[in-house]
């Protein structure tokens, strides 16, 4: 921390400098920073280029993002360029891609706290106007950060969009979602479960070890789901907790009633599992924000931090919300088993009976 705060020292230093004015002239594109974006962050913001070219048709809208979500921004979100670069890039790459980049009329970086190598590629940028939530940057001359504080994100953007002319954008997600995926997860399910159940997905593991559910109270969890409903409930979880995912289907008091994917996990599966679903219980952000975006019933589980819940919580008028804890302390595994059942009974009731 001391070291990125040096860093940020000497970032301001050589290069925080106000852009002049009129720098590009005529009709240029408008640039999102999101090179930091995962999944879910970037469900929350996938409605922006949509909104800025319904407002204005021949503005083109630009993104920078990592490789692994340029074909999300591409050919879902409706942006019109997608530049990508690597995480951690060198100033070399960064003052290629500002050359690559070119003019442009808006710039919109959300990092909360710049860093040297942010302040570098934003002083290095041909662009009118920069947004941002950095306040104390002289770089950033449509501050946001006090205005936007302890609002979601889709406000923060919202209020972006707002300062480009778009008075009243609709924020609706948008879930890319693969047909023939979904006709085969329908077979599939179909095949495990003959009658007409209603089917949950959980979802017990997120990004971080404080947001993974152990495999114990994710069997506690399913078993008091099971009990307390008719459901049959598919359990989501990405490649890498496979294994988890195997023991917990082993465990629990009623194994016909619980499905594994069995096969290799992407975003056309998990989505195809969501949209067969009648509702959704998650610890994973990403799988919450989706679940937004498709309009379904929502038991998000939540750690208690008040800053980081005021910006991500459920966008979602059809979400209901339970904290691990009382306390500040981030884990999820400190969910009581108790409070959950009784949780889950009250949102099962409220849309489903």
């Amino acid at each position: 921390m001391q070291k990125d705060n040096v860093r940020r020292y000497f970032g301001i230093a050589l290069f925080d400098r106000r852009k002049e004015v009129g720098v590009c002239l005529g009709s240029c594109p408008v640039l999102f920073i999101r090179w930091d974006a995962k999944l879910g962050d970037s469900i929350v913001s996938s409605w922006v280029a949509r909104e800025l070219k319904k407002c204005n048709p021949e503005r083109e809208v630009w993104v920078v993002t990592s490789p692994s979500m340029k074909d999300f921004y591409k050919n879902e979100f409706l942006f019109d360029r997608v530049l990508t670069i690597k995480k951690r890039p060198s100033y070399r790459a960064l003052k290629i891609l500002c050359e690559e980049i070119g003019c442009v009329d808006y710039v919109v970086h959300f990092g909360k706290r710049l860093k040297m190598k942010d302040l570098f590629f934003l002083s290095r940028l041909k662009t009118n106007n920069i947004i941002g939530l950095d306040d104390k940057i002289k770089l950033i001359n449509i501050k946001l950060g006090g205005e936007s504080e302890k609002l979601h994100f889709v406000e923060k953007f919202k209020l972006a969009l707002n300062k480009m002319g778009v008075e009243h954008p609709d924020s609706s997600y948008i879930v890319p979602k693969n047909p023939s995926t979904i006709s085969k997860l329908k077979k599939k399910l179909k095949l495990r479960w003959p009658e007409d159940k209603l089917i949950l997905c959980f979802n017990p593991f997120g990004s971080g070890s404080s947001r993974k559910m152990s495999v114990d109270l994710s069997v506690s969890l399913i078993n008091e789901m099971l009990n307390k409903s008719d459901a049959n409930i598919v359990l989501l979880c990405a490649d890498d907790m496979k294994s988890e995912a195997q023991k917990i289907t082993h465990m629990v008091s009623d194994v016909q009633r619980l499905y594994l994917y069995d096969e290799q996990s992407s975003l056309d599966t998990l989505v195809a599992l969501m949209e067969l679903s009648s509702g959704v219980i998650s610890v994973d952000t990403a799988t919450v924000h989706i679940a937004s975006g498709l309009n379904k019933p929502l038991l998000g589980i939540y750690n208690n931090n008040p800053g980081n819940y005021s910006e991500w919580h459920p966008n979602s008028s059809m979400a209901s919300v339970i904290f691990s804890s009382e306390t500040f302390v981030e884990d999820v595994n400190l969910l009581s088993v108790e409070i959950f059942g009784k949780e889950f009974s009250s949102w099962y009731k409220n849309f489903f009976r």
